[in-house]
């Protein structure tokens, strides 16, 4: 993205590309679902070399804002790498940059498996360490359960 103003910021987005415009509205959706993404705290990650992660939790029941929201956290995961990655996210790290009370929040929620929401895989994690393969170039989206 180029940062100017409309049209240039929309230079990268080609109206025919219908697989781009499709998953950009799939993104939309699940923005728009999830609470933890609108206004959760956040947290970044760098669970392996070139993976970046953000982590957005309503934990205890409230976003940044101390409005009250359904207790829920989202990791996304992107891999910009052409190649498979392995990497393992420390959830429960203290120094991702979770204020203590979400922090705590996170700890108490009981969290035991992430599940996508792009493609419905599951995962099992054990104290907030999350291990799994990223595909070349991809992303998940990962709504945590107990």
């Amino acid at each position: 993205m180029q940062g100017f103003c409309d049209p240039f910021n929309r230079a990268p987005y080609h109206v025919e590309d219908t697989a781009i415009r499709d998953w950009y509205q799939k993104l939309a959706q699940i923005r728009r679902a999830h609470p933890a993404l609108q206004t959760g705290a956040a947290a970044m990650l760098a669970p392996a070399l070139d993976v970046i992660g953000v982590l957005r939790t309503t934990a205890d029941g409230a976003d940044v804002f101390s409005d009250g929201q359904k207790r829920e956290t989202i990791l996304v995961l992107v891999n910009r790498t052409e190649k498979q990655v392995e990497c393992t996210a420390d959830l429960f790290a203290s120094d991702i940059g979770l204020d203590t009370s979400s922090r705590n929040a996170l700890l108490r929620a009981g969290y035991q498996r992430a599940v996508s929401l792009t493609d419905e895989t599951s995962f099992s994690f054990e104290d907030g360490l999350l291990s799994l393969k990223l595909a070349p170039c991809s992303v998940q989206i990962l709504k945590l359960e107990a």
